[in-house]
């Protein structure tokens, strides 16, 4: 077992938190140094992929449940996850207007970043 602890300031505001794990790797094979890096690291793969699954394209909020309905939105969504970063938006959530707004250039930029 591990505990951290966590501070931060918003504005004028301070914030701690304290934060426990578990690990089955041992004493003398998970220092301290060692656990913070596999805690960063797990959360830097939390805040990247699944921010913008669960935010951006509110992959939590989906209602979808019937057959294989859901495993396909979760398909178009790695599709879109994987192909807009590459279309020169500022944001995924850039990329997504200017895409719903252009439909003909998301068969485009489809065709474009699968060829490569």
């Amino acid at each position: 077992m591990f505990e951290i602890r966590r501070q931060r300031r918003i504005g004028p505001k301070g914030e701690h938190e304290v934060a426990y794990g578990i690990t089955s790797l041992s004493r003398g094979q998970a220092g301290a140094a060692q656990l913070l890096r596999h805690n960063r690291a797990h959360w830097g793969i939390e805040n990247g992929l699944h921010y913008r699954r669960d935010v951006t394209l509110r992959e939590d909020a989906s209602r979808v449940r019937k057959g294989s309905a859901g495993q396909l939105m979760a398909i178009l969504r790695n599709v879109i996850i994987y192909v807009l970063p590459a279309s020169g938006k500022k944001s995924l959530p850039a990329a997504i207007r200017h895409y719903m707004c252009h439909p003909e250039k998301s068969i485009e930029i489809l065709s474009t970043r699968i060829r490569k």
